[in-house]
């Protein structure tokens, strides 16, 4: 199976409905996967959330392209409860005919490929926001999401799509460039340090995150890990991955870096 992976959208429906479905059909993606900050969606009322929803659902049905996405921290849980998609749901939520929210933790199956999302993240700009109209506590990794993951995949899994990262060299470089306070650096490493744990025990090949807006790769032990920009920056937000030519992409990712 090949499809499209990219990466914080913050409710960019118009780049999805364009240049992501352009890029996935010329590509031959079977399907896209966003790795979370959907932009669910902070100042709609249901009505519009109706809307815009259908509006996207209907550009993916019509290109063929099934849509799947995890949650970060730029998202209105309180919203994305109400349309059903809760971050400890126990499997995959179908929200459209072509539209499906992946839970934190959840598992399944591509290609013989066996993958995770593990979506949630810190908002370092939380003292700028206002608690339930432009930030919730619903955001970051809890104790819960991490046991839940770790016990669906006792065996480990291949690849994780999450929107945070584990620690590891490449983004430990790009975060000491700026220098944030004490309070909100400790959380921020906190829910990296969840990450940690849970990549640590299931061992991927590979993980591929969002959240710091930047394009990045690297390795933690043996994870490869690829970091995508946002949707503003076109080519560095988005990669192709094939289930069939997974490992040697791999090989090439590490090579790079060599």
């Amino acid at each position: 199976m090949r499809f499209l992976v990219i990466g914080d959208t913050h409710g960019d429906f118009a780049w999805m409905q364009s240049k992501v479905i352009k890029r996935a059909k010329r590509d031959q993606a079977e399907a896209v996967v966003q790795v979370g900050d959907f932009g669910f969606i902070w100042s709609c009322d249901d009505d519009e959330v109706t809307r815009r929803l259908d509006n996207l659902n209907r550009h993916f049905a019509e290109a063929g392209l099934p849509l799947y996405w995890l949650d970060g921290n730029h998202e209105n849980f309180e919203t994305m409860e109400r349309f059903g998609a809760k971050p400890d749901a126990p499997e995959m939520v179908q929200l459209r005919s072509h539209i499906t929210y992946l839970p934190r933790g959840v598992v399944w199956e591509w290609g013989g490929v066996r993958f995770m999302a593990l979506g949630g993240a810190h908002s370092v700009d939380v003292s700028h926001r206002v608690p339930f109209i432009s930030w919730w506590p619903e955001e970051r990794i809890t104790h819960a999401d991490i046991h839940r993951a770790l016990d669906s995949a006792p065996d480990g899994v291949d690849v994780m799509l999450t929107h945070d990262s584990p620690h590891y060299e490449e983004l430990n470089k790009f975060l000491t460039s700026f220098n944030l306070p004490l309070k909100m650096e400790e959380q921020s490493r906190a829910n990296r340090r969840a990450l940690d744990g849970v990549v640590d025990a299931l061992k991927p090949k590979l993980l591929v995150h969002g959240h710091y807006h930047h394009r990045l790769s690297g390795q933690r032990d043996g994870t490869t890990i690829v970091g995508l920009n946002h949707s503003k920056h076109g080519a560095e937000a988005q990669m192709i991955l094939d289930t069939e030519t997974l490992d040697e992409q791999i090989a090439e990712l590490r090579n790079s870096k060599s």
